[in-house]
């Protein structure tokens, strides 16, 4: 189901142009030739160059965050209420040594291995990519 609601908002809620996290593209190689083309263009006209990479994981999406991001890209209440609800409910278990922990709530960080955590996480980051674009 979720792979299902991961295609629909990713259609209804395409990425920031400059969003490079789960893109099917050869990212590496696009990126790589974007800096160089930047770097050689600031080599050529004497130009000073500042660049930033931003490397961001799942753990630092915060759930109360996300869901009030859901409401503001204007998604159906029952939408955001699924996904609150499934975030409300989330636990996870540590184990070490073969030794079992109780089970802990989860208050940041999207799910790992989820198949709507990657369109969840890059909405999350447009807000940066946006937030750094009217920062320029």
């Amino acid at each position: 189901m979720h792979t299902v609601l991961a295609r629909r908002l990713k259609a209804c809620c395409p990425p920031n142009a400059r969003q490079r996290g789960f893109i099917c593209a050869d990212d590496t190689l696009e990126n790589s030739a974007v800096l160089d083309a930047v770097l050689g263009d600031c080599k050529k006209k004497l130009r000073e160059c500042h660049v930033a990479v931003l490397d961001f994981a799942f753990d630092t999406v915060s759930h109360a965050a996300l869901i009030d991001l859901l409401r503001k890209r204007g998604l159906p209440e029952g939408f955001c209420n699924y996904v609150a609800r499934l975030y409300a409910t989330s636990e996870t278990v540590l184990e070490v040594n073969g030794a079992r922990s109780g089970p802990a709530r989860v208050g940041q960080r999207v799910r790992q291995g989820d198949p709507l955590s990657p369109v969840l996480f890059n909405m999350a980051m447009d807000v940066i990519l946006a937030a750094l674009t009217r920062g320029l």
